[in-house]
């Protein structure tokens, strides 16, 4: 069996976005649908000094592309009622069934990532399936041929780790691998360190009241 899985190179994501649109036009998305995100996040703090001056204390900013992880232990397949998101026994990739679904939105509540959402216009869950018409003619999935920076690849997950062996499964601010198995390898940052709080970058009062 073939897993799939995406890679994405931190340094090299710029937050563009140009995956995420070549994504909404493959999909035809309506705006406001995402089935690729581009999340951009922040770590350190503002110190004053013996004068007065604040000081960057280890602040930078890094960008991630996200998508479907299409889980080793996919919540969203594990909770869906009537069995119409999917996981293919031979590409790993998760989908979902429209003729099946129902729109409840059980699987975008289940999932630790928030993807799957329901569309308001036909009622039923939609999400990445890989561009899986795509891959079975050969072809590159629009988001990664759409990377100006080369900073998204795609693959078998095994291969991947084989070539990118300093990848990682998770993140800040992405959720604990644990829970479900991403099919996911990220090169983190050359700045990032574990242990930092990327979720709580916060300018001192003074400087805060600047930006006003």
């Amino acid at each position: 069996m073939t897993q799939y899985a995406f890679y994405l190179n931190v340094d090299n994501c710029i937050g563009c976005k140009v995956c995420g649109m070549a994504c909404m036009e493959k999909n035809d998305l309506l705006p406001g649908m995402r089935f690729r995100r581009i999340l951009l996040n922040s770590t350190g703090s503002w110190e004053k000094d013996a004068s007065g001056l604040y000081v960057a204390n280890g602040v930078f900013a890094y960008s991630l592309s996200v998508a479907c992880n299409h889980c080793a232990r996919p919540a969203c397949v594990e909770q869906c009622p009537t069995g119409a998101m999917v996981k293919d026994s031979d590409t790993g990739i998760v989908s979902s069934d429209p003729e099946t679904c129902i729109g409840c939105g059980t699987c975008g509540e289940a999932c630790p990532y928030g993807v799957p959402f329901v569309d308001p216009e036909r009622n039923i869950a939609r999400k990445c399936d890989f561009c899986q018409e795509y891959l079975a003619v050969g072809e590159v999935p629009p988001c990664v041929g759409a990377c100006s920076m080369n900073a998204l690849e795609y693959g078998d997950i095994e291969e991947l780790r084989e070539k990118h062996s300093d990848a990682v499964s998770s993140i800040d601010p992405l959720p604990s691998p644990d829970l479900t198995g991403p099919s996911l390898l990220l090169v983190p940052p050359a700045k990032y360190a574990d242990g930092l709080d990327i979720t709580n970058f916060n300018l001192p009062e003074e400087l805060e009241a600047c930006g006003r």
